[in-house]
């Protein structure tokens, strides 16, 4: 054996022994590294590993790992090169689940291949990043070598409900079109199976509350979830998801991972019409606060290389030299830039200390998350929502040079009078709600509703949606109605109905506010709203807005968008949003005039 064999042989068991590995800087274009895992006979051989840099279209086919940092602390030594390369904990039993016995292994890693402490390296790489794992052969999510148990039952979960799929895809009376993909039986096996306990395990793994994998998962060609001893195609475990969620009805819909999205075509049949076009830019990042990431600025970086379809996407260089709120601004003055619209401004998420801040009010910041995860709720925003428009001028949307404000054209409708607490999913109970609709009965502000006054405080709390079969729901909320007038006692056989009602709408305003304006009307805002503040809507949104008044005159901190309901009713009695159709512009009867206004 020679001197340099024996000399790597120490370094790979005492890798601490050797010089500390050093990057070279990386060519200018379009070159990356990646690394080759050096084969091992035993799981308590110690990792080795060579790092080369080419240009992406010339690596050798290569695997991308997908896994969570967890850890930042770098104390774990393997060899690379020859030299002592310090990685965290969760990577070292990663690499340790991936590597081979009998043949190295070509992967790229992002803690690896990357120069985590070259900032100008770090944005350069991360712009690559979407390429690089779609130029991938497989991507490999590391869910970690625990789980021994689990695993192969919900492989075999997986399974099952795969053969199911694809004999009802190839039935002859099967179609693509929404909702036909039917229901299972009672007796369905598939509802009895043991696997749905492990497969709840699987979702509550770290991993799914990661930011970055949403662009890992989607973009491979390929995609393995490698647990324990066990691997398991990524697409058979959301064709799993989507139909336990959707047809089984066996898991609670609690992942954002999914809805970011996955490229299942059978989702099509599970969902609700519409419901299946790909998520537009701002969906995303609003669905990616429910995610983790560890620097502020990936909330807008990770989701750069999803597939768009013909939708915008920002042209954003990733830079981590440039602070993350100046990312969110220059985002938020490109989208307007480009798009021409306001759609952004329903994406906001401000608190007493975003309205406090010298930073403009009017800029979402990606890194708060204030409201309910069912998405589209409480910003008051949908694709399908009608836009507001002047009668006499075309919308307005002038950003100022330094960035700091945005001219908008709009129309002061209202005063907020009245504000309840802010609501909270954990502590606000039905009694709670019960006294402020005592309070709220007994206040001297004209009502301009046709129906009953509680009919249209209760309305309030449905957030413009309801969910589910038409009649189970209102049967709840009839139930709710008679909980609130102090109508049902504990002993009777709607009380559940009631209660299971507030439980739902609670996690719907949490951190939101009950208001009644000047006129009358009953509202819900953001939790930061108070009395004083102005309600108004802005030409080319969805709904009203909070505004606050600045010591500059015509200019305004934006507290957000706004329900307010409207005089008219629906076809089943219900007061409709103000400002969700024509005939639902209450304010056009009021006089007031237009004017052009600074959000700041």
């Amino acid at each position: 054996m020679s001197e340099q064999q024996i000399r790597l042989g120490t370094l790979a068991e005492n890798p601490q022994q050797g010089h500390k590995y050093e990057y070279k800087s990386l060519p200018v274009g379009g070159f990356a590294r990646y690394l080759v895992l050096q084969p091992a006979s035993s799981d308590t051989d110690p990792l080795v590993c060579n790092l080369y840099t080419a240009r992406l279209e010339e690596f050798p086919p290569f695997e991308a790992i997908s896994y969570v940092w967890g850890s930042s602390a770098k104390n774990r030594p393997i060899t690379c090169d020859g030299n002592a390369f310090y990685i965290t904990e969760n990577l070292l039993e990663a690499l340790h689940q991936v590597r081979l016995v009998n043949k190295p292994r070509t992967l790229w890693v992002d803690l690896i291949c990357i120069n985590q402490t070259d900032a100008e390296e770090r944005g350069h790489q991360v712009s690559m990043m979407g390429q690089i794992y779609k130029t991938s052969i497989c991507t490999l999510i590391c869910m970690g070598i625990s789980d021994r148990v689990h695993a192969p039952i919900v492989a075999d979960l997986v399974s099952k409900v795969d053969s199911m799929t694809q004999d009802v895809f190839g039935r002859a009376d099967f179609s693509w079109r929404p909702r036909s993909f039917p229901f299972p039986s009672d007796s369905d096996p598939l509802l009895s199976h043991g696997g749905w306990e492990s497969f709840n395990v699987l979702l509550q793994k770290p991993w799914f509350g990661r930011g970055w994998v949403v662009q890992e998962a989607a973009l491979g060609t390929q995609t393995l979830v490698l647990w324990a001893n066990t691997a398991i195609d990524w697409l058979k475990i959301v064709q799993t998801y989507i139909w336990g969620i959707h047809r089984a009805l066996m898991l609670p819909n609690i992942q954002k991972t999914v809805a970011v999205r996955s490229p299942f075509r059978g989702a099509v049949t599970f969902r609700l019409e519409g419901a299946i076009q790909p998520l537009k830019f701002l969906e995303r990042l609003d669905c990616a606060r429910w995610l983790d990431f560890t620097d502020p600025r990936d909330r807008i970086y990770a989701l750069l290389g999803l597939p768009s379809g013909n939708e915008w996407v920002p042209t954003l260089k990733p830079s981590y030299m440039v602070p993350d709120m100046h990312i969110y601004r220059d985002f938020a003055c490109e989208y307007l830039r480009i798009s021409q619209d306001l759609d952004i401004l329903h994406f906001l998420h401000n608190d007493d200390s975003t309205l406090a801040s010298e930073f403009a009010s009017w800029i979402p910041r990606w890194n708060i998350r204030l409201y309910s995860s069912y998405s589209g709720t409480l910003n008051n925003y949908s694709r399908f929502s009608r836009c507001i428009v002047s009668q006499v001028s075309s919308p307005k949307i002038m950003v100022s040079s330094d960035q700091t404000t945005l001219e908008v054209r709009a129309i002061l409708l209202d005063t907020v009078a009245f504000t309840s607490a802010k609501f909270d999913q954990s502590s606000t109970t039905s009694e709670d709600v019960a006294s402020l609709w005592e309070t709220v009965s007994t206040l001297p502000n004209p009502l301009p509703y046709l129906s009953s006054p509680l009919k249209a405080f209760v309305t309030i709390f449905r957030c413009g949606v309801y969910r589910g079969v038409f009649t189970e729901w209102e049967t709840r909320q009839s139930a709710y109605m008679r909980l609130l007038s102090r109508n049902l006692s504990r002993e009777d056989v709607s009380y559940g109905d009631a209660e299971a009602f507030h439980t739902s709408k609670m996690e719907d305003v949490h951190n939101k506010r009950f208001l009644v304006t000047n006129r009358g009307y009953y509202g819900l805002a953001p939790g930061v709203v108070q009395e004083g503040d102005i309600c108004c809507v802005i030409f080319g949104t969805k709904s009203p807005f909070i505004l606050r008044k600045t010591d500059k005159v015509g200019h305004y901190k934006v507290v957000g968008s706004a329900l307010i309901l409207s005089k008219e009713i629906d076809h089943n009695g219900y007061p409709m949003a103000l400002g969700s159709e024509e005939n639902c512009e209450d304010w056009v009867e009021w006089g007031l005039d237009e004017e052009d206004i600074f959000l700041c």
